[in-house]
């Protein structure tokens, strides 16, 4: 057989193959793809489109791009398919409006339906599968895509962007992309009712100053960074009942995202429920739902100004956890089931108010390094410790009911200083009521009404300067105890029915004056220690000793009302000064049996000055040399020119008036 022969077998063999991949192929792709045109004409003409007036309809697959040029038609996909290079876009739209796109599987295209300039078509029902992105916007506005199926997208599900406003995403399932729907600097959009699931990066972001969205109603999981994300100077958008589980970041704002609503969402099973930081301010996160996350609500970043509230927060790690962030109220939510209520670090000025927390496993609220932070009118119960504060100082915790919590009501720990705790219920806490310590110092405990702790009322360890005031405290072990602290001062207070002792004192330099103790189950006042003053207080009925020193000396204690105590002041391996000199006086002993005819220094002027005419004898080496015959009391006789005046009132009456 010679080479002309041969070469005529192949070539029948070629033309034989090239007639069966016909057959297959319904259509020859045009290189230029098809066109509907401005006039309404199909360019070249399709066998798999008829047109029917301004509808055009699949009657089978079509294997190219289309670009649509004219305005308020229809396209109707008809359940085939549009498939096309991966380089090119599916649906071209370009300056056309009220187009509709739909019933069509839409696959292998750059952009499935990419849209410029085009206001006020329609996409839905159609399935959009394997291509770079599903829908694309680029300065598009007033469109709907709805009810679309989206999936296995290498970028983006959809994407808005270069001001496309005023849209509305609904009711789309949008699953295993990079980004679920991309919307960057276009605003006024609303997504709503669309399920987002299984995206490697972000189910819905919003980037580049897109202001005035509205997501809502949104079901997003498994996306592996954040289930919706506002950054880059986002504001004013309304992120609201959505439900987001099994994401790094429920909803992440950050990078000045400022303004936006969070609202009513429920969060689950994420990292962060609610992540705000970046300088992310103003914002207002309400009524969200969040279970199951490592952290509920978290800020940080210098996020300053935003308003968490009305949240429910349930078995977290932390249930708000600020770090780094200033200026920010946590107010009324229920935070329950955490390790920790509310953790602040490194913040201050914020405001923490109108919470119930709850079974806590550590801290109902803790600060570590923060300053000028308000804690008020938050109820913590059932908690390891109630508030917990570490070097921690200028804050305010007031009206604050804290009880049952397993350890201490308030404690404030290494150097935390110049804190304020007033006004507070603290009660039935399994240790102490209030725990100063680890040179903690100047800070203030007053007004609070603490009762039923295990231990100690207000106990300071190894911390100065401290000033206890003007509390009720009961039904503890024992009301206040000092272990090695010096300078502190506690006046005002009224103790009563603490098992042990009303005061116990080991340390120096302090004052104890103005209290009423009495009824306390061991002595009224215990001191070990030197050069501290009791003075002024009054102390009844308690089952040991009205006063009790033992190894102390160089202490004063004068103008004390000792009153029905078993032993009224006992002396163990100690020596004190009991009184004040003449004129001032010493104290009063109602047990005291001496007479009052004689005044002076020496008692032997004529004439009575209410000061005992012999000493009252404590022991051997101890007595008072001028006891005092009726109760000592301090008078508040007001203020003139804002200095607070008092006088010391020795008499069996009370002064009700002054003038």
């Amino acid at each position: 057989m010679d080479t002309r022969t041969i070469s005529r077998i192949m070539l029948a063999f070629l033309l034989v193959s090239v007639l069966a991949l016909a057959i297959n192929v319904q259509y020859v792709k045009s290189t230029h793809g098809i066109t509907i045109t401005a006039e309404g004409m199909i360019a070249p003409q399709s066998p798999a489109i008829l047109r029917n007036g301004d509808i055009y309809t699949f009657v089978d697959d079509v294997f190219d791009e289309i670009s649509v040029e004219r305005s308020n038609v229809i396209v109707d996909g008809n359940g085939h398919a549009l498939q096309g290079l991966s380089n090119e876009n599916g649906f071209f739209l370009n300056g056309v409006n009220n187009v509709t796109i739909r019933n069509t599987a839409i696959r292998n295209f750059m952009s499935a339906i990419y849209l410029q300039e085009a206001s006020g078509n329609t996409f839905s029902g159609n399935n959009i599968t394997d291509n770079y992105r599903a829908i694309s916007l680029y300065s598009s506005s007033n469109n709907v895509i709805s009810g679309n199926t989206l999936t296995n997208l290498y970028l983006r599900g959809i994407e808005l962007y270069s001001s496309s406003n005023f849209n509305i995403i609904s009711g789309n399932t949008i699953t295993n992309g990079f980004r679920g729907l991309w919307i960057s600097g276009s605003s006024n959009n609303t997504i709503s009712g669309n399920t987002v699931t299984d995206n490697d990066y972000d189910g819905i972001s919003l980037y580049g100053s897109s202001n005035f969205n509205i997501i809502s109603g949104n079901t997003l999981t498994r996306s592996n960074y954040d289930g919706i994300s506002l950054y880059g100077s986002s504001t004013y958008n309304k992120i609201l009942e959505n439900t987001i589980t099994n994401t790094y970041h429920g909803i992440h704002l950050h990078d000045f995202s400022k303004f936006n609503t969070v609202f009513g969402n429920s969060i689950a099973n994420s990292n962060r429920g609610i992540h705000v930081h970046g300088s992310s301010e103003l914002n207002t996160i309400s009524d969200n739902t969040l279970t199951d996350n490592y952290d509920g609500v978290y800020l940080d970043g210098s996020s300053q100004l935003n308003t968490v509230s009305g949240n429910s927060i349930t078995n977290s790690n932390r249930g708000v956890y600020l770090d780094s962030s200033y200026g920010n109220t946590i107010a009324d939510n229920d935070v329950t089931d955490n390790r920790d209520g509310v953790s602040i670090s490194s913040s201050s000025n914020n405001t923490i108010a109108g919470n119930i927390i709850t079974k806590s496993n550590y801290a109902g609220v803790s600060l570590s390094a923060s300053t000028h932070n308000a804690i008020f009118e938050n109820v913590l119960s059932n908690n390891y410790h109630g508030i917990s504060l570490a070097r921690s100082s200028h804050n305010s915790v007031s009206g604050n009911t804290i009880a049952d919590n397993r350890y201490d009501g308030i404690s404030m720990d290494d150097s935390s200083g110049l804190n304020s705790v007033s006004g507070n219920v603290i009660s039935g806490n399994g240790y102490d009521g209030v725990y100063i310590y680890d040179y903690s110092n100047f800070n203030s405990v007053s007004g609070n009404t603490i009762s039923g702790n295990g231990y100690d009322g207000v106990y300071i360890y190894c911390s100065s300067n401290n000033t206890v005031s003007g509390n009720t405290l009961t039904l503890n072990f024992r009301g206040i105890f000092f272990w090695n602290s010096s300078g502190n001062t506690v006046s005002d207070n009224t103790m009563t029915e603490n098992d042990y002792d009303g005061i116990c004192v080991h340390g120096a330099y302090n004052i104890i004056s103005g209290n009423t103790i009495t009824n306390n189950g061991y002595d009224g006042i215990g001191l070990h220690g030197v050069y501290n003053v009791i003075f002024g207080n009054t102390v009844i009925n308690s089952k040991s000793d009205g006063i009790h020193l033992y190894d102390s000396v160089y202490n004063k204690i004068f103008h004390n009302n000792l009153i029905s105590n078993p032993d009224q002041l006992r002396l163990s391996d100690s020596s004190s000064t009991f009184d004040d000199n003449y004129p001032s006086g010493g104290n009063y002993w109602n047990d005291y049996s001496g007479i009052d005819e004689y005044s002076g220094s020496s008692q032997e002027s004529p004439g009575s000055d209410g000061i005992g005419d012999t000493s009252y004898v404590i022991d051997d080496y101890n007595q008072d040399n001028y006891p005092l015959m009726a109760p000592n009391y301090r008078f508040d006789a007001g203020k003139y020119e804002n200095t607070s005046y008092f006088v010391d009132v020795i008499s069996n009456s009370k002064v009700s008036d002054f003038h």
